[in-house]
């Protein structure tokens, strides 16, 4: 009997043996294109920064502009509001404005007066520099000297001049400057007029307001704590012209990289109060090295070659015993026990999220949207997908940060939490109030993974406290201004009066024969006609005068600058003229009558209180006398019929 052949030894199949081979040349492919991936990914990250930083440099470069253009606005503002503005007064008001912690970037505040040649235009002239604040050694320099003379300064100022609008100069060596390191500059002009009398079309040039601007200066206030600029980490040069001309540079802040790397240079050209700007910002090789430092250093190849070695590893050891092959279904096991244990989770997070009322958006670290609840798309009108990977920022109705977004930031640095609200745009650009809270999340080891924001739609308490307000100064019946508006309008007009030297007057109206109305067709047709009375008042007088109902039916008018008793006392006569138009109600109709009170400030009063008063009286007078109905007050001796006068005795 043969004796039993020895069991072969177990063989793998020939078709598995090459399979650690190339699992390893399939996660070397894969690791090299993850690679590049990650590479191109980083590399754009670091352009985004840089791009950041340049429009943040700009922004700030455009907000200095604003600012400066706004200062001398008040300036012309000045002008135009004082007959006569002397050396010692324009100096009290740029004293107000505290140039040097409120704008630092400007050299002064100063008046060129323009003195026309005879019988010509603004072609010829010349325009001294008479003020100039304030007046240390530098801007001494330049007072009395005539900048009309000169090309780039005579193009600005006839430029201002003929637009009416701040504009900005080309480059200038200013007038302030020495011989110990010089700078270029700008020159802001605004022009300003003669106080011309109310409606009087034709102005006429009385000079410029202007602003010397030294471009190293402009830019030193950009230098904040921690910037870009102040660590020395950008490098700009600012041309005033559309193209890189050498001979309009204004400010080259040191040197850059010869070539920077791809994507890390902006160029951008502005165009500010009739001036073209070119900038041109890369880094500097601090600043090439910051970016590097903070850009994430590529890992795909260490992790993607530990995890192809991995696999490789793991391929050929299940090949060599079932204990190997055992171990990792066990270890499949756990990781499914504990994806099962993620996804009821997640089940939990997505059920609370989908339930809640209030919109929910979830970000990452950079604040890219990776999550939203159906709440959110209820408010907003996105849909989810729409959203993601964008930013929180595409539904803010500014385009630049406010306030409110960088006390929004800071908050969320320091503490991780804000909360207050805002205002932001719906998909159908529809503009609403939320109020907002946010909080940042971290995981165990205290790294910044997410921010979640909750905020509701609180339009309609918006609109609640707006009735209230409302409510609060309007009447309910006829919508008109209540006494309390009345008093509160009144009061901002005589302190304007008192200043200028204007003369609001009070038009005091009663409504004769009234109390017959709600006697005979009662109360809803009385109310009827009060409604069709403030109707027709408010459409016979201006927008800028004030209806107010005092009560009953007594009404009051507010007129902000009647330069004389006749027009005002001529307009009453109007207004009982509108209120005798007969008035329909249903199938009845009603005539009515009015008698009229005037007042007018100072003369009949100083005070609100004074003036209401003394046009009530006259208005009773002109109830009193035989065929008044429009009645002037008097400062004394009684109240004086108007000289239009008529209509019966109420």
């Amino acid at each position: 009997m043969p004796a039993p052949q020895p069991t072969p030894e177990p063989t793998l199949p020939r078709w598995l043996r090459p399979l650690p081979v190339l699992l390893l040349l399939l996660g070397a492919g894969l690791t090299g294109l993850a690679h590049r991936q990650e590479t191109t990914t980083l590399d754009a990250l670091r352009q985004a920064r840089f791009q950041a930083q340049a429009r943040e440099v700009i922004a700030a470069l455009e907000r200095r502009m604003h600012s400066n253009a706004a200062l001398l606005r008040g300036v012309a503002g000045l002008f135009a509001s004082s007959d006569n503005v002397d050396g010692e007064e324009f100096r009290t008001y740029v004293q107000g404005l505290q140039l040097a912690s409120s704008y630092p970037w400007i050299q002064g505040v100063g008046f060129a007066q323009w003195r026309p040649a005879p019988f010509h235009s603004l072609a010829s002239g010349s325009s001294p520099v008479v003020y100039l604040e304030p007046l240390d050694w530098r801007n001494q320099r330049a007072l009395g000297r005539d900048m009309y003379g000169e090309p780039v300064r005579h193009r600005a100022m006839a430029q201002a001049a003929a637009s009416g609008l701040p504009t900005l100069s080309g480059r200038v060596t200013l007038l302030q400057e020495t011989a110990t390191a010089p700078q270029s500059g700008l020159l802001m002009f605004m022009p300003v007029y003669h106080k011309s009398p109310a409606r009087t079309p034709t102005r006429v040039l009385l000079g410029w307001a202007y602003s010397p601007l030294r471009a190293g200066d402009v830019v030193a206030t950009l230098k904040s704590p921690g910037s870009p600029l102040e660590q020395g980490h950008l490098h700009l040069e600012w041309f005033a012209s559309a193209e890189p001309d050498p001979q309009q540079l204004l400010l080259d802040t040191g040197a850059s990289p010869r070539s920077p790397p791809a994507g890390l240079r902006h160029t951008e050209t502005l165009s500010l109060y009739g001036s073209q700007w070119r900038l041109q910002l890369s880094p500097t090789p601090a600043g090439l090295a910051a970016l590097n430092a903070a850009t994430p250093r590529p890992n795909a190849l260490l992790y993607g070659g530990a995890l192809t070695l991995l696999a490789a590893g793991i391929a050929h050891a299940m090949l060599r015993g079932r204990r190997r092959i055992a171990q990792a279904l066990w270890l499949s096991q756990r990781s499914n026990e504990q994806l099962l244990a993620q996804q009821n989770e997640l089940r939990l997070a997505g059920t609370v999220m989908a339930a809640s009322p209030m919109g929910i958006v979830v970000t990452d670290a950079q604040r890219r949207i990776v999550s939203v609840n159906p709440a959110f798309s209820r408010i907003t009108g996105y849909a989810a997908d729409e959203v993601m990977g964008q930013t929180p920022r595409m539904l803010s109705t500014e385009r630049h940060p406010t306030p409110t977004h960088d006390a929004l930031l800071a908050s969320l640095q320091a503490s991780g939490r804000w909360e207050g609200e805002l205002q932001n745009r719906r998909k159908d650009g529809a503009i609403y109030p939320e109020f907002l809270s946010i909080c940042a999340v971290h995981n165990p080891q205290g790294q910044l993974v997410n921010y979640v924001g909750l905020f509701q739609d609180i339009t309609e308490r918006r609109q609640a406290e707006d009735r209230i307000r409302q409510l609060a100064h309007h009447d309910y019946l006829t919508q008109l201004a209540n006494r309390a508006l009345l008093v509160e309008r009144a009061t901002v007009e005589l302190s304007l009066a008192q200043r200028y030297g204007r003369h609001p007057a009070l038009l005091f109206i009663d409504l004769d024969r009234f109390k017959p109305v709600n006697d005979t067709y009662g109360h809803e047709a009385g109310d009827a006609v009060l409604i069709e009375v403030a109707r027709r008042l408010t459409a016979l007088l201006r927008t800028t005068d004030l209806v107010c109902r005092q009560g009953g039916d007594e009404f009051v008018v507010l007129l902000p600058d009647e330069p004389h008793p006749d027009q005002v006392l001529a307009l009453g006569e109007r207004v009982v003229h509108t209120i005798e138009m007969p008035y329909t109600v249903g199938l009845h109709r009603i005539g009515l009558s009015a008698s009229v009170g005037v007042a007018r400030f100072p003369e009949h009063g100083d005070t609100v209180d004074r003036l209401i008063q003394s046009a009530d009286e006259a208005m009773y007078h002109a109830k009193q006398q035989t065929g008044g109905r429009v009645c002037l007050a008097a400062p004394s001796n009684g109240p004086t019929p108007g000289p239009q006068a008529t209509g019966t005795d109420a």
